[in-house]
């Protein structure tokens, strides 16, 4: 736990210290419909267009939690709406893209932290993004346990209603490191509800890019279905 919160004031400063381009905040939820919303429902159009798509699809349609991917994307849209319209930001950041745990080089005895395997961009301004877009890209590995599910550290199974749920190794992240993220955000004043409608566009963004390893594939909609759960439990 100490050294996961010199790992949290190591990405904090990194957020700090990012340069901004203020658009305000009308200017900031256009970005987000571009880069969060439209990329998401676009990568659900292609993974939907493959065999393997077609396939959990009619897994979920019999055991999933929410149903079908497209009874699931329909809800799991006006969640990520929902997040866009709360969202006050009002200036774009430089951005890494993909900080998640796996991109990350932390040395806890004396603090180094590295940022590895960004997001590519050819001029200065390609570098700006939504600015809590990182931050959901974190919150992706220690919340929703994306590493987890990256390096096949979990298992889907059925309960005892025939309903798919998801297992990740020893619990996933642990609680006391969950709990020190969220006390980190709501410290700095970053609402948790908008941060997780992000990062739940980003499981379901996940599908396509993983068709290689068929069996991540229903373990990130279930991911992506808990945090959904969680959502609705906050309306």
């Amino acid at each position: 736990p100490a050294s996961f919160g010199r790992l949290l004031d190591r990405f904090f400063e990194f957020i700090a210290a990012r340069a901004e381009k203020h658009i305000g905040v009308e200017a900031v939820r256009d970005v987000a419909r571009i880069e969060i919303l439209k990329k998401y429902e676009q990568r659900l159009d292609q993974f939907m267009a493959t065999d393997a798509g077609r396939r959990v699809d009619t897994l979920l349609g019999a055991s999933g939690p929410y149903g079908s991917i497209a009874t699931m994307r329909r809800h799991a849209t006006l969640l990520v709406e929902r997040a866009i319209t709360a969202d006050l930001s009002a200036a774009l950041a430089t951005s890494h893209g993909d900080p998640c745990l796996s991109n990350i080089l932390f040395n806890r005895e004396i603090g180094i932290f590295r940022l590895v395997d960004p997001r590519g961009a050819t001029t200065f301004d390609e570098a700006f993004m939504h600015p809590l877009y990182d931050i959901a890209k974190f919150s992706h590995s220690v919340l929703g346990g994306y590493d987890f599910i990256n390096n096949g550290l979990f298992e889907c199974r059925l309960d005892h209603d025939l309903q798919l749920i998801l297992e990740l190794d020893g619990g996933g992240p642990p609680s006391w490191m969950r709990a020190a993220f969220q006390e980190r955000l709501a410290a700095k004043n970053y609402d948790i509800a908008t941060i997780r409608g992000y990062e739940l566009s980003l499981f379901l963004s996940m599908l396509p890019l993983h068709i290689d390893v068929p069996r991540k594939l229903p373990a990130f909609c279930l991911a992506a279905a808990k945090i959904m759960a969680e959502l609705d439990g906050e309306k």
